[in-house]
């Protein structure tokens, strides 16, 4: 999982996850940058060029499950299985 979009709201917002006490999150990112947040309850920030590196992602399956395409979602990762909607 990760996030781009922009995050704005309360004291408890975070690039990926808001402020939880009991938040477990795993092999999760978010884009510093995009998202204008710096910290999260889960997750890790990464800058646009990490996000956009596969080597960033050292353990999702980029065999099977995703994809990273400089032309393709804007360079983001995606799955797979939605490569032929992607122009």
């Amino acid at each position: 999982m990760y996030a781009i979009g922009k995050v704005s709201g309360g004291i408890s917002q975070g690039g990926l996850v808001g402020t939880s006490k009991e938040t477990i999150v795993n092999n999760s990112y978010y884009d510093k940058n995009t998202t204008t947040q710096s910290s999260s309850a889960g997750g890790t920030g990464l800058t646009t060029a990490q996000m956009k590196q596969q080597s960033s992602y050292n353990t999702w399956d980029f065999d099977n499950i995703w994809a990273i395409d400089s032309n393709k979602n804007n360079g983001y990762p995606y799955l797979k299985i939605f490569e032929e909607n992607m122009e």
